[in-house]
């Protein structure tokens, strides 16, 4: 049997098809980098501006600062009256073993984040040269808060009674709070403040801060 040969067909340059794929994936990588950017472009103008970062803590303590403050304001922060809260203070005892007997200053005055004013009879007062620490409560309640470190600003005489003595205001300042210390007054003021107006023009009569 004779052999017959095929008839000779198209030669593919294989390097040429190479190429013209190349170009076409080039092609494609150019139309998704084109796509992309529009994007990018459109999230950048639709976007909203971002609001400046705001520390939790300070909003909070924004509430009881006086805002805005006049020129002749001398107090930065709100003066809060609570009805029927006393001050306590912690009598140190005469045996080290035994805890320190708590002794009634008397009502509180007003207060504020960083002050608080207390008015006091005259034989109570000498035990404030003996405490370093006061707390705050409402009979019939637990203590509100509990063995605040304290720094007395101002001490003057507000009337005198029949039996020849006085009745003082105290105006102490707090010193370095916990934070629970903070979250307590903050809770207090909040639950059972009444905000004393902020007049720049009156004497000093309550809690400096």
């Amino acid at each position: 049997m004779a052999y017959q040969a095929k008839p000779p067909q198209d030669t593919v340059d294989c390097s040429e098809m190479g190429l013209e794929l190349d170009e076409a994936l080039e092609m494609l990588r150019e139309q998704v980098r084109e796509k992309n950017g529009q994007s990018e472009k459109h999230l950048k103008q639709n976007s909203p501006a971002m609001a400046p970062a705001v520390s939790v803590a300070a909003t909070r303590e924004d509430r009881f600062r006086v805002l805005p403050r006049q020129p002749r304001e001398r107090r930065n922060w709100k003066r809060f009256a609570i009805d029927g809260a006393i001050v306590v203070a912690a009598k140190p005892s005469l045996l080290p073993v035994l805890r320190p007997s708590p002794v009634k200053l008397g009502p509180l005055k007003d207060i504020s984040m960083k002050g608080l004013a207390v008015h006091y009879g005259e034989k109570t007062g000498e035990v404030l040269k003996k405490v370093e620490h006061l707390s705050i409560m409402i009979p019939g309640q637990e203590t509100i808060v509990d063995r605040i470190p304290f720094k007395v600003v101002n001490r003057f005489k507000v009337a005198d009674l029949p039996d020849g003595k006085a009745v003082w205001s105290l105006c102490v300042s707090f010193g370095r709070l916990l934070p629970i210390q903070k979250s307590q007054i903050e809770g207090f003021i909040d639950n059972f403040g009444d905000e004393i107006g902020t007049a720049w023009a009156e004497t000093t009569t309550g809690s400096e801060a």
